[in-house]
């Protein structure tokens, strides 16, 4: 990988100690005031080194709207779109009560019984691409992979997956028996 045009911020001072703390071990705490590039700088100064070992780095922020904010920005300054090297996590789940950042309500228990880890999910015909960490029967955490907008009653489809469910539903067969 090139190197990155990391933005002038004051943790670029930082830098040396951090990298040399976390080569010789797993954890390092990191403190400077904010707009310091703790979120910004950091990351994107570290994907290259060699200890990384081709792993994730993975950051938590405290609020969602600074986790989307903060993918962007490192996105951007990557050149990229969010879901290539830098994305975000959500969660699809059945609870009814609308959505957010960071979760999505769907009402199909059956699209839950066919997911696995590691399938993707493409939603609005494939502008949005979601891949799935986990999942279980009410539930699924999934990583945006592609896209960030996503907006009421869009289509989803899991391609190559089994969905346990007619092809036809009880109002289809109503509406043919015209």
């Amino acid at each position: 990988m090139g190197a990155i045009a990391l933005p002038e911020l004051p943790i670029q001072a930082a830098l040396p100690s951090l990298r040399a703390a976390l080569a010789s071990s797993t954890a390092a705490v990191l403190e400077a005031p904010p707009g310091a590039g703790k979120s910004t700088v950091v990351p994107l100064a570290l994907l290259g080194e060699p200890w990384l070992g081709g792993r994730r780095i993975v950051m938590l922020e405290p609020r969602r709207l600074a986790t989307r904010a903060v993918a962007t920005r490192l996105a951007a300054t990557l050149g990229e779109a969010v879901g290539r090297r830098v994305g975000y996590r959500m969660r699809l789940d059945l609870d009814p009560t609308p959505g957010d950042a960071t979760r999505v309500s769907m009402p199909h228990p059956e699209l839950f019984a066919a997911m696995r880890p590691g399938v993707v999910l493409l939603v609005d015909d494939g502008k949005v691409r979601l891949r799935v960490l986990e999942a279980d029967r009410n539930g699924a955490e999934i990583e945006v992979v592609q896209g960030e907008r996503l907006s009421d009653r869009k289509g989803v489809a899991l391609p190559g997956a089994v969905i346990p469910m007619p092809a036809l539903t009880p109002k289809d067969h109503q509406d043919l028996a015209f």
